[in-house]
């Protein structure tokens, strides 16, 4: 499973997150909602950079850009606060995913103002989570 797809299925097993946005996390761009509610968007922001300086360990970095929306500033920063509680620091198992460790860039706010904030015009908080992941080193000649 990709590393992203990985992190919404985790991330929708986590009851406080799934409290604030039920099921509405999507990958890249958010279905079109007419209501203000909450929920996250999120895609892979960086490619594979696999560590190599105690050999071959298969650990693995990449980053996941992730937007908290809200009706409110207020709903978004506290939908980016909760995820930020879950994953900051985060090590453990994402399904069959050994994730090593977990880190939250501090976020950007967006505003209400759809030129600025999101497509839709609903304030958000953008932040980028490193992964650092164990994945299995791929061999020369091969994707």
């Amino acid at each position: 499973m990709a590393i992203e797809h990985a992190f919404a299925a985790y991330i929708k097993t986590r009851p406080p997150i799934s409290g604030l946005v039920g099921n509405r996390i999507y990958a890249e761009r958010s279905a079109q909602i007419k209501d203000p509610i909450a929920y996250l968007v999120y895609e892979l922001s960086g490619g594979e950079n696999f560590m190599h300086s105690r050999g071959a360990s298969g650990l693995t970095l990449t980053t996941i850009q992730v937007t908290c929306h809200g009706p409110t500033s207020e709903k978004a920063r506290e939908l980016f606060d909760v995820l930020e509680d879950e994953l900051n620091g985060f090590r453990g198992m994402w399904g069959t995913t050994e994730v090593d460790r977990c880190e939250l860039s501090q976020p950007v706010s967006a505003t209400a103002n759809a030129t600025q904030g999101t497509q839709l015009g609903y304030p958000a908080f953008r932040t980028v989570l490193s992964v650092h992941y164990f994945k299995a080193i791929p061999k020369l000649g091969q994707p």
